[in-house]
């Protein structure tokens, strides 16, 4: 037997992977394997210049600079890359002229992997002056983050078309799973690489070497997208910024799902990168203790997100997401409490964190097209995405805010002294209370809405 034909034969045992990927009922089973390929050669290449290696990029841009200043600078990129999601509310306004898309849409990732890879990662050896680097560093990223976003709900359509419900949950849960394995190999690899070039005196070589094989993988992943089919759009008016602005609040039961991504997305952006920059610098943990703990995930994720899609399938999308970010609180205070004493609080928060945040994770892949209309899709996905956006920019300002103006100074709380970038994780916890409680809310709401009628079934 051929090697495909037993991998089929494998795939074909379970009914998730053989409704969504074998089946071909509805002639989009190929063009849902592209989008799965795409969709995990994307976490590959930004496994390799993302997190802890763009934060290392930063600072080795940066090594002889006093540490507020790395700090200021950390908020920026982190700043740019949220309030450029901004631009998502012009991207229907662009994006709704084309009838086809598709071209475009592979033109401007294409752009993007350039920039993001390849420019950003020699600009730290320009001949010029420090701040001019900076300056330049800012400005790729930026032009490179806007590029994402007016493209970024253009491809999302893509996931509404090629996903109809009965194998969204099952696409989603797939991805979720694979997708963690595959790139916490790769980071993990890649992190003892890194640490043996930097004990050599290598490390941006390092860096560089790393950015050349997200290269490759950037390249696969423009490859795998050709094969998506692109779908038929639905028509839609022409509107003006402000009437896709206002077009969701037309909509109340899908501005109820835009209300959790506002809350949620404010905390879970809040500490950015500076915890990353904490535990490298002041807990002293390696790149490859970072990245190698991440290996844990596999066999866990393996578990949890059939475990999560099961609990989503028997008492509903909504009710799991509050049931998942209040036990998510656990990494954060982990987190909260590490120092260099007690280094070992970060594996733990690491490995609760891969139990419970794939019920997170499942729901926030489907919350952008729950009660999502059949006309001017691009335009709530934009203003959902818009949203999100606007509240991790929000965030951010205020995380690099109050990172600024406490940094040397130990801060007090539950009688104890925290460091600033420690202090940062109490945040998300707040956030995570009131995401938990609203989703119960809406829940309670659309429930009571639909009684007398035909109800949606649980796990839809």
């Amino acid at each position: 037997m051929r090697l495909k034909e037993r991998i089929a034969k494998l795939f074909s045992r379970s009914e998730g992977i053989r409704i969504t990927f074998l089946e071909n009922d509805d002639g989009l089973a190929s063009s849902r394997r592209s989008l799965l390929a795409g969709n995990l050669l994307s976490g590959m290449f930004s496994s390799l210049i993302s997190g802890v290696f763009l934060t290392s990029l930063i600072l080795s841009m940066m090594q002889d600079s006093p540490t507020v200043k790395q700090n200021s600078f950390l908020g920026s990129v982190t700043m740019i890359s949220l309030a450029s999601g901004l631009a998502q509310i012009v991207a229907p306004l662009i994006m709704e002229r084309f009838p086809r898309r598709k071209k475009l849409l592979l033109i401007l990732r294409g752009i993007y992997h350039l920039l993001n890879i390849v420019l950003l990662g020699v600009i730290p050896i320009l001949p010029v002056d420090l701040d001019v680097r900076l300056w330049f560093f800012l400005g790729v990223h930026l032009i490179a983050s806007l590029i994402v976003q007016i493209s970024s709900a253009a491809f999302s359509v893509w996931h509404v078309s090629d996903l109809p419900n009965r194998t969204r949950a099952s696409y989603f849960s797939i991805v979720n799973m694979l997708s963690p394995m595959i790139t916490s190999l790769l980071a993990t690899g890649a992190s003892f690489f890194l640490d043996h070039m930097k004990d050599g005196g290598n490390g941006y070589l390092g860096l560089l070497i790393l950015r050349g094989v997200a290269l490759i993988f950037a390249g696969l992943e423009i490859v795998a997208f050709t094969g998506i089919k692109e779908p038929e759009y639905a028509p839609s008016p022409k509107r003006s910024i402000v009437g896709m602005l206002t077009l969701p609040f037309r909509t109340p039961r899908y501005l109820l799902t835009v209300s959790l991504t506002l809350i949620y997305s404010f905390g879970a952006n809040f500490t950015g990168q500076y915890f990353t920059a904490y535990l490298l610098e002041d807990v002293g943990l390696s790149y490859a203790l970072i990245s190698g703990i991440t290996l844990t995930s596999i066999p866990i994720y393996f578990i949890a997100y059939p475990v999560w899609t099961r609990i989503i399938g028997r008492i509903s999308w909504l009710r799991t997401l509050a049931l998942a970010t209040t036990l998510y609180l656990t990494p954060y205070l982990f987190n909260a409490f590490t120092t260099s004493d007690r280094w070992y609080f970060y594996p733990i928060s690491a490995i609760s964190a891969y139990v419970f945040a794939p019920g997170i994770t499942l729901v926030f892949a489907n919350l952008p097209y729950m009660n999502l209309p059949e006309a001017n899709q691009t335009s709530y996905i934009a203003f959902y995405s818009t949203v999100g956006n606007v509240a991790g920019f929000v965030s951010s300002l205020a995380a690099k805010a109050f990172v600024t103006a406490t940094t040397g100074n130990d801060i007090g709380f539950f009688g104890a002294a925290f460091q600033n970038r420690q202090f940062l994780n109490f945040i998300p916890c707040v956030t995570l209370l009131l995401t938990a409680l609203i989703s119960l809310l809406i829940d309670a709401f659309q429930k009571k809405k639909e009684n007398g009628g035909s109800a949606e079934p649980k796990g839809a």
